[in-house]
């Protein structure tokens, strides 16, 4: 039975770690989330609202791109015009 219960236990830890591996990866890679401060984007974006980002793939004309400005070390959303 005490082996039965630790086999159960490390299957679930498993799970969860490869579940967060996966997590990471996406988020480091992939998509992240951010948060919109300020009410620059109005009405697209309002102040706080929450958007999971794309890091993948080329902008097009007007999409919405967020980029890290090192200068001031904040994250600043924008509209893509070229």
């Amino acid at each position: 039975m005490k082996n039965e219960v630790e086999s159960e236990v490390s299957s679930w830890l498993k799970s969860i770690l490869f579940a967060l591996i996966i997590v990471f990866i996406c988020q480091q890679f992939l998509f992240t989330p951010v948060t919109v401060k300020g009410e620059s984007m109005e009405p697209t974006y309002e102040n706080d609202d929450r958007i999971v980002v794309a890091k993948i793939g080329k902008p097009e004309r007007f999409d919405m791109v967020v980029f890290y400005a090192p200068d001031v070390e904040k994250n600043y959303i924008n509209r893509f015009t070229r």
